[in-house]
């Protein structure tokens, strides 16, 4: 990460004036012109379209939210749930995430 100096981290902390208790309180905030900048996930951003702007946060200073996939070993629907798993991480699945802004998986 990038280094902003000893007092980055206290001075951007003193320009927080509402913590919201999700992601969507923050977007809606914004959406309503009740707040000028906040964090969101990228998904959630693309649900308000043109009605914020986003701005990309650097990769060196930027968190990746990671949503691991598989099948719970004592499942009492395996072949359901090995469905589901290949419909996700397959073309079609991969599709759709990319779609709703999620980044392909590894």
């Amino acid at each position: 990460m990038p280094d902003y100096g000893s007092a980055y981290r206290e001075a951007t902390l003193r320009n927080i004036v509402s913590n919201e208790q999700n992601v969507r309180a923050v977007l809606t905030k914004i959406e309503l012109g009740e707040a000028d900048a906040g964090i969101v996930y990228q998904t959630d951003a693309l649900v308000s379209k043109e009605k914020v702007k986003t701005i990309a946060i650097p990769d060196g200073a930027n968190v990746v939210a990671l949503y691991p996939i598989g099948v719970v070993k004592e499942t009492k629907n395996r072949e359901a749930a090995a469905a589901f798993l290949g419909f996700v991480t397959g073309p079609q699945g991969q599709a759709l995430l990319l779609a709703a802004g999620f980044t392909p998986g590894s």
